[in-house]
């Protein structure tokens, strides 16, 4: 049911996902702050660190809108490749190694860690 929704989405209303997720992480960056000390007993100069990790992530993410629409390039005169993006689906992964802020965000572009 998501693959099936989410694949319909327009690449613009999947960037607005992206900046209300970036604003709710600004918003709430203290919360955050005190539910990772809470968790993974950080200090909160460390647990600040996290969420400005995981921000970097998302807005790598914010940006991504032109790589998404793919490319077409002129390999000779007569010639042209074309690359195209297809949606997966709605992706997640929960790695122990991460911290509790970049578990949590959306790895793009088929890097899973």
């Amino acid at each position: 049911m998501a693959f099936k929704t989410w694949s319909r989405t327009s690449v613009l209303t999947r960037q607005c996902f992206v900046l209300e997720l970036q604003q709710l992480i600004r918003e709430n960056q203290d919360r955050i702050a005190e539910s990772i000390m809470l968790e993974q007993g950080k200090t909160f100069a460390d647990a600040q660190g996290d969420i400005l990790r995981g921000l970097q992530v998302v807005e790598m993410a914010t940006g991504i809108t032109s790589t998404l629409m793919g490319d077409k390039i002129e390999v000779s005169r007569d010639m042209d490749t074309y690359s195209r993006r297809i949606p997966l689906g709605v992706c997640g992964i929960i790695h122990p190694s991460l911290t509790h802020s970049t578990s949590s965000t959306i790895r793009r572009k088929g890097h899973y860690h």
